[in-house]
């Protein structure tokens, strides 16, 4: 069954990959996903925001770039 953009949660995006910038992108919230990370100290999990853009692409958004909203 598809899903309808107006039974998603409303993001906003920040500018930048670190979090900071405004909040300038808005996007529609799917689900939380985890991806394993290999760093020197070993494998950790990051979870990620599956987001679908206003113009329809979908991206995995680190979760210290979004804030949910009630309308854009």
């Amino acid at each position: 069954m598809a899903t309808k953009k107006d039974d998603l949660r409303k993001v906003k995006i920040t500018k930048f990959d670190d979090g900071s910038g405004d909040y300038i992108t808005n996007g529609y919230f799917h689900e939380w996903a985890k991806y394993p990370q290999n760093t020197e100290n070993g494998t950790f999990q990051d979870t990620y925001a599956i987001i679908e853009l206003e113009d329809g692409k979908v991206r995995n958004i680190r979760t210290n770039r979004l804030k949910f909203v009630d309308k854009f």
